[in-house]
Parts: structure tokens; sequence; C-alpha cells
């Protein structure tokens, strides 16, 4: 799921061949519950770098577009005679 290796995630542990069914059950339980975790974190971590560049374009290369491009666009639009 999303790239994440549940094996190498800290607290993970594998299940013993010879265990009670109820061990097994806490056992996949908690591995399931890092699981989802993991993906919560990794999904945040993508949106935060989605977030950052984005912000990141637009502080540097948005306003000499916007002053160079969009705005005299507009000012000879809205000087036309109607």
């Amino acid at each position: 799921m999303c790239g994440v290796d549940v094996t190498q995630l800290p607290g993970y542990q594998q299940v013993p061949p010879n265990c009670p069914l109820w061990k097994k059950a806490m056992i996949e339980k908690k591995n399931k519950q890092l699981e989802e975790d993991a993906v919560v974190w990794v999904t945040a971590v993508e949106k935060l770098h989605y977030l950052l560049t984005y912000l990141f374009y637009f502080t540097f290369y948005w306003p000499p577009f916007v002053k160079k491009v969009v705005l005299p666009m507009l000012s000879d639009y809205y000087s036309r005679p109607m």
C-alpha cells in the first residue's frame, strides 16, 4: 500500500508459526495499525511536498508572469471602449 514496506516499520512483529490464535490476531491487528499509520504519514508528507513545491513556484515565478503578461492583457481589455 502506498509504497510502504510493513516489515521495515519500527514496532513490526512477525507472527511466530506456533503461537495461539488470540496472540496471532493481536499481533496482526497491531501490524495492521502500524501499516495504516505509515500510509497516513506517507500521504501527509506527499501532500506537504506538493504544497511546498507550488508555494515555491508561485512565490518566485508567478509575480513576474503576472506583471509582464496578465496585467498588460487586463489593462488592454479594460481600456477598450464598450
